[in-house]
């Protein structure tokens, strides 16, 4: 256990996280092996599980365990034994809340609607133009956890939403004292012997299950049967059919005969989480270069990406005299190996870049540099322990396209934001601390889009960066690829992909 040491022993531990996760009810706690309107309650939990057992089996020290995807930490600090008390209590509190607030009711729902759509947050904010769409050809409706703005800007496009922070809230207080009694008031007594459940850390886990995320799910499986079988929608269209919301809207669609498709949401390289997915169809944005799952290929559907722009950058202009400029700017886009993939991962993260830091910092004195982190991984943790030079920032709050115009060279991992760069004709270095990149190959590199830094030159990555800068047929000949690229993995986009999701939906209703 610990960091795998070769591709193979990563993907042994990937595939042990995966088998427990989908399994750990039915075989080690058979009594407890709940189903709610056909669906089982462990396949709901499962990918959320998955990231539990992989940081178990990684050994990775657990700061938060109270939360759907545990947060983890390089160091153990002193007070965390403190912080895992004030979370219980914080939870506890949210529990006997949750049990006690109002009812939120659901508006009417004696109409029908041809399309309902699951998605949340920074999905739906990036979907927003196809739901535009779509709203102009069918009768649909948005439901998810949606912020406020976003919900000011659905209700100037007159696009029909339901707003669901938590399924609790949307049952009677009777029906939420069933549910807490149902998974806490008899024992959870573990039948047969496993190493990963006999830690402090899943009994911690396991109270957290049962107070928190199983009544929650229960309760939005039955939100989910209450507008679907009201509703009567043909499809169920979602960004991720994986997680505990997409999952449970998902699977009682399934169970009902409903068509589910799932949009792909950013790029990918290798389809790793299939394992989990509960959709009948995968819309991807074009070819997929690296490892593809067998059993989905006859479930994949290229549909283009609706929410990119195609590329208006036709000259190379930008190209000449770069290395000339008085200051340039370096933009890295870090998105290390986390979450469901970490296992995956060939050296600690941490180490990474404190390596990628130590190149950059040999490059000349009028070379800034700007840390940007994907999303949903801190980058903070990383840097702990990392003295990082004045020319040196980290920034995450302006928006991706903004930061490239900013920034001369991209310095990336695998994220959907290198998309971005090479949609703006960005002269690209790719790196990565992942037993995927060194078994499988990357198709940055493969394709020639990016300049490849093997992990073990990260160090002096500064040497890299001057070769492309300075050496402008080099330079050249990457735009080309990355437009080659970029052709094959994104078939089209905007309204020309609305209109191949919109005759695929067609075909089905």
């Amino acid at each position: 256990m610990g960091i795998a040491k070769t591709y193979k022993e990563a993907d042994h531990l990937y595939n042990k996280s995966i088998n427990i996760s989908k399994n750990w009810i039915s075989k080690y706690y058979p009594d407890r092996n709940y189903s709610f309107f056909g669906v089982p309650l462990e396949r709901v939990q499962s990918f959320s599980q998955h990231y539990f057992f992989s940081c178990l089996l990684e050994e990775l020290p657990i700061e938060q365990v109270w939360c759907q995807y545990p947060i983890t930490t390089q160091n153990i600090a002193k007070n965390v034994p403190l912080k895992n008390i004030k979370s219980l209590f914080t939870n506890v509190k949210k529990v006997v809340l949750s049990v006690l607030s109002s009812r939120a009711r659901l508006p009417d729902l004696n109409f029908s609607r041809d399309i309902i759509f699951v998605t949340s947050g920074r999905h739906l904010s990036d979907q927003l133009f196809l739901l535009s769409y779509l709203n102009k050809k069918f009768k649909i409706l948005i439901i998810g956890k949606i912020p406020l703005r976003l919900q000011e800007k659905l209700k100037l496009k007159k696009i029909h939403f339901i707003d669901i922070p938590s399924g609790m809230k949307l049952i009677s207080r009777i029906e939420r004292f069933k549910n807490l009694f149902q998974f806490n008031f008899s024992k959870w007594n573990k039948k047969g012997s496993n190493v990963l459940l006999n830690s402090k850390s899943w009994q911690s886990r396991l109270l957290y299950l049962r107070l928190i995320q199983f009544p929650e799910i229960k309760a939005l499986l039955s939100v989910s049967h209450t507008l679907l079988d009201n509703i009567k929608p043909s499809i169920v269209l979602t960004t991720s059919s994986n997680d505990t919301f997409g999952a449970s809207f998902s699977l009682i669609a399934k169970k009902m005969g409903i068509c589910v498709l799932e949009l792909d949401h950013g790029y990918s390289a290798w389809s790793q989480d299939n394992a989990f997915t509960n959709s009948d169809f995968k819309l991807f944005w074009g070819d997929v270069f690296a490892f593809i799952d067998p059993s989905i290929k006859n479930k994949m559907v290229k549909v283009g990406c609706p929410y990119l722009k195609k590329p208006t950058v036709s000259s190379y202009d930008h190209l000449i005299n770069l290395n000339n400029k008085a200051f340039i700017g370096v933009l890295v886009l870090w998105s290390p190996p986390y979450g469901s993939v970490s296992a995956f991962k060939s050296k600690p993260n941490s180490e990474t870049l404190l390596d990628l830091v130590t190149g950059l910092s040999k490059l000349p004195q009028n070379y800034s540099v700007t840390l940007r982190s994907h999303p949903s991984y801190d980058i903070n943790d990383d840097l702990v322990g990392i003295q990082l030079q004045k020319r040196f920032k980290v920034a995450n709050k302006k928006g991706i396209e903004s930061v490239l115009k900013d920034h001369d060279i991209v310095i990336t991992q695998p994220t959907t934001a290198s998309l971005y760069a090479m949609l703006h004709k960005k002269p690209m270095i790719y790196f990565d601390n992942s037993w995927f990149t060194e078994h499988l190959g990357h198709p940055f590199v493969k394709s020639k889009s990016a300049l490849g830094v093997p992990i073990v030159e990260l160090a002096n990555i500064n040497n890299f960066v001057l070769k492309l800068i300075n050496n402008h047929s080099l330079l050249k000949s990457q735009m080309v690829a990355q437009k080659k690229f970029i052709g094959r993995y994104i078939e089209c986009f905007g309204e020309d992909s609305c209109h191949k999701i919109e005759r695929f939906i067609k075909g089905i209703i």
